[in-house]
Parts: C-alpha cells; sequence; structure tokens
C-alpha cells in the first residue's frame, strides 16, 4: 500500500496525529514572540546629537533620545545612530541569518530523524493552516508585552524564557513512530518501497523536477521577503509603532480563515496567486496614495498595508501546504529545508528598500510579490492529489 492509502486507512487525523498537532502548538506561539522582536529591540528611537558649546567633535557620539516610545532599546543603549546606524541593519541580517542555518539544518536532520507527513490527503490542509492562530497570537502579545516593557533586555527575557517549558516535552514529539499509533505501526515507513539514495541534489534530477524546485524556492524567497518587510515596516508607517505592529499581527487571522475556506474549493495554485496579486497590488498602490494625497495619505498608506499584510500571508499560508504536497515523500523534508533556506534568504533581503522610508518598500514587495503571483501559475494543482512519494511519481506528477 502507498502511504497515503494507509493513512486514509486508518483515518487519516487520529489520536497520535492530533496529539502532536497539539504539543506543536505552543512552540508556534513562541516563533510569534522571537521571529519580529527585532522590531522593538532594534527600535531607533527619535534622537537629537547632544552638542558641547566648544566643539562639534562628539556630535556623533552623545545624543538625547526621545523616551515616549521606547524606555531603551539596544540600538540607543549603544548609540547605533548617525553612522553607526548600518550596525542595527547588520544585527537584524546576523539575526535572520540564524534562521538560514536552521532552516538548512532542520531539512538534514528531518531526513534523517522522522517524515514531515503524519496526515492523509483529504485532511493535510487544514492542521498546517490552524497551526499559524498560535503564531499569531503570540504576535499580538509581543505587541502588548512590548507596550508594558519598554525595556529591550526584560523585553528579551520575558519572550525568550517561554521557550525552556516546551524543552520539557519534546521526547513526545516521535515522528518516528508511525502514524497508526499501533503495534503494527512503527515498521510503515521502513517497509515503503522508498528511494534511499534520495538526496538533496534529486531536487533536480529532471527538467520537470528542476522547474518545480526553483519556482517553489523563488515562491518562498520572495513572499517571506514580502511578509517579514511588511511585518518590520511598522515602524516606517505613520501613527503609533505598537497600534500599527497589532494591526499588522491581527490582519493575519482573516488571512488564515480565508485559506481554511478557500484551500480546498479553489486549490493551492490559484489561492497563492490570487493572494499574492491581490497584496502586490495593495502593497505597491502606497505609491498612489502618497503622489495623491500628500496631506491625508498617511492613513491610506497603513490601511493599504495592512490589506497587503492580510492577502500576503494567505500566500505565505498556502505556499506551506503547496509546496509539501508537491516535494516527493522520500526528498519532502530536503525540498522544504531548501524552501525554508530562501525564504531566510528573502527575510535577509527585505532590508534593501528600508532606508528610503514609508512607501518604497511597499512599492518594492508588492512588485515582486505580483511577479510571482504569476510565475506560480507553472506549478502543478495539488488538490485532491495522493502526494507523489518517489522522485519517478515527482517527475510525472500534475
Amino acid at each position: 500500500m502507498r502511504f497515503d492509502d494507509v493513512l486514509d486507512e486508518i483515518g487519516g487525523f487520529g489520536r497520535y496525529q492530533k496529539w502532536v498537532f497539539f504539543l506543536t502548538l505552543g512552540p508556534n506561539l513562541l516563533a510569534g514572540f522571537i521571529m519580529l522582536n527585532p522590531v522593538f529591540l532594534l527600535g531607533i528611537p527619535e534622537h537629537s546629537a547632544l552638542l558641547p558649546n566648544d566643539s562639534l567633535r562628539e556630535a556623533c557620539s552623545k545624543w538625547v533620545y526621545d523616551l515616549s516610545v521606547f524606555t531603551d532599546t539596544f540600538a540607543s543603549e549603544h548609540n547605533l545612530v548617525c553612522d553607526k546606524e548600518i550596525q542595527v541593519a547588520n544585527a537584524e541580517m546576523i539575526f535572520y541569518g540564524g534562521m538560514l542555518v536552521g532552516s538548512l539544518a532542520s531539512g538534514i536532520f528531518a531526513d534523517v530523524y522522522g517524515p514531515l507527513e503524519l496526515t492523509s490527503s483529504s485532511k493535510r490542509a487544514w492542521p498546517g493552516v490552524i497551526s499559524d492562530f498560535p503564531y499569531v497570537l503570540g504576535l499580538i502579545l509581543m505587541a502588548v508585552v512590548a507596550y508594558i516593557v519598554r525595556e529591550w533586555f526584560k523585553l528579551q527575557l520575558y519572550t525568550s524564557l517561554p521557550g525552556l517549558l516546551f524543552l520539557s516535552y519534546w521526547w513526545q514529539v516521535d515522528t518516528r513512530i508511525s502514524p497508526l499509533a499501533a503495534n503494527q505501526g512503527p515498521k510503515c515507513m521502513d517497509d515503503m518501497d522508498t528511494d534511499k539514495t534520495a538526496s538533496f541534489l534529486q531536487l533536480f534530477s529532471s527538467k520537470k523536477m528542476c522547474k518545480t524546485t526553483v519556482i517553489v524556492f523563488v515562491n518562498w524567497t520572495i513572499v517571506a521577503m514580502t511578509y517579514f518587510g511588511l511585518a518590520l515596516n511598522s515602524d516606517n508607517l505613520a501613527g503609533n509603532l505598537y497600534l500599527n505592529f497589532g494591526l499588522s499581527a491581527a490582519v493575519e487571522i482573516p488571512a488564515y480563515f480565508l485559506v481554511i475556506y478557500l484551500v480546498d474549493r479553489i486549490g493551492r495554485r490559484w489561492l497563492f496567486t490570487g493572494s499574492m496579486l491581490v497584496g502586490g497590488l495593495a502593497c505597491a498602490s502606497t505609491v498612489l496614495a502618497i503622489e495623491y494625497e500628500p496631506g491625508g495619505g498617511d492613513a491610506i498608506v497603513v490601511a493599504l498595508a495592512m490589506l497587503g499584510k492580510l492577502f500576503i500571508t494567505a500566500a505565505y499560508s498556502t505556499a506551506h501546504i503547496h509546496s509539501a504536497e508537491l516535494f516527493p515523500t522520500v526528498i519532502r523534508n530536503a525540498g522544504m529545508g531548501g524552501a525554508s533556506l530562501f525564504a531566510s534568504l528573502g527575510t535577509m533581503g527585505e532590508q534593501l528598500g528600508g532606508i528610503w522610508g514609508e512607501a518604497f518598500p511597499l512599492v518594492v514587495f508588492g512588485a515582486l510579490a505580483f511577479l510571482t503571483g504569476i510565475l506560480s501559475l507553472a506549478l502543478p494543482e495539488t488538490l485532491g492529489k495522493n502526494l507523489p512519494e518517489t522522485v519517478e511519481d515527482g517527475e510525472r506528477f500534475g
């Protein structure tokens, strides 16, 4: 029997899968705390140089900071302003560079220690989307905690220490155990007729697999660049930083409901494409608000940015589902690890527009999102299809 057939036979989402799914919700909430905390930890408050009466030599070494938004940040504590401001961008790149290394390592370890898929084809979409809700809750809580605790070191502690709780049950999440959660289960994956020599290079082993892999990697690069760019651009938008960040997080909730409702109705490909096109147009349209409403365009820019964030979030969530279904089982972890690696590259690249102010990054993100949405039409639809299991299945898929 094919692995999908086995999962369908046992119901597709039994007690074991539900238990593993429940245990992963906590770390997802922690991810919401950590992924975007540079907005607050590395924020640069409004400032002015403190100049002595008889000299200008200390113009870039002593500063007075506005305390209305932050009590202190890492940037203000170490005076990373003026000619040192580039170090803030470098710190963010190092932070997200760590994600890049982690994405690469997780793909390798997953191929050694467990399979990715635990649910049948008929029930594999909604658990992946539902697991995003704790992440959104983490983002919203981050905005609340950051508003209350405006000292960067305490904020880092309060949002990182809860991670120790999740280390206490790592041994419960054992994907080497069969989804059957029964005595006959553990041999299920080992007995499959799979290509044991499959590797990352086999993602490029044929013209069709190569095309699919390249498009998926490009999609993840751009969707991550746009998603994190919109999130980290909160401090460039007019209005209250904490409110903008909270709104940017809250709009993800309807985005996930949109995915839940449409992903099994119109399919993964059209949902991803439509979301990227609408999100891209919303972001790119901000330049029109600034051009034609120079006096009252701030609210329009914020609204368009939030609309863009909603649809880009829907695209990102759909990309997780679609990509995992496109890669054959034997190289799925390698493919998803590679996609996550390119997403990390995109996250690091989002800083290309930050120095240009409010609208320019949004225009860049919007244009790239629009082009990526069109490119993704070259991928096959996976709705209702059995997942490819071998590399040969992947070459015939679609």
